[in-house]
C-alpha cells in the first residue's frame, strides 16, 4: 500500500506507508508490557541474553535458545514483552540489527 502527498495539485510524492512501533525508554518500561526499545549492546552475560542500554538505563534482554547474538556496542531495536515477575527483563520476539537484518526470536520458551 502506498501513501502520497499532493503539493498544490501538481506534483505527487509517493512513499511506502509503514507502521512503526513507538519506542519506549528503558527507564519507562512497565512489567507485563509489550515494548519496542532501541539501545546499544552493553554486555553479553550469557549465550541467550544481552544487556541493552539507552540514555535512560539498562535492561537484560532474553533472546531465547540458539539465538544469533548481536555484537558488543552494536545498536539494535528489540521488540518483546517485559517479564511480569523476577528480575526486570525483556523476552524478545524480534531484534533488528544495525545493518537492518531482522532476527525472529523464540524468547518465551
Amino acid at each position: 500500500m502506498r501513501g502520497g502527498l499532493v503539493f498544490w495539485g501538481l506534483i505527487t510524492f509517493s512513499f511506502p506507508q509503514t507502521v512503526m512501533a513507538e519506542i519506549t525508554r528503558i527507564a519507562d518500561l512497565q512489567r507485563n508490557q509489550s515494548v519496542t526499545v532501541v539501545g546499544v549492546v552493553d554486555h553479553i552475560p550469557d549465550e541467550d541474553e544481552i544487556m541493552l542500554r539507552d540514555e535512560s538505563g539498562k535492561i537484560l534482554v532474553y533472546l531465547g535458545p540458539n539465538a544469533t547474538l548481536p555484537a558488543l556496542n552494536e545498536t539494535v531495536r528489540v521488540t518483546g514483552m517485559v517479564d511480569d515477575d523476577g528480575p526486570r527483563e525483556i523476552n524478545a520476539t524480534s531484534l533488528i540489527r544495525a545493518d537492518g537484518t531482522t532476527l525472529a526470536m523464540r524468547g518465551y520458551e
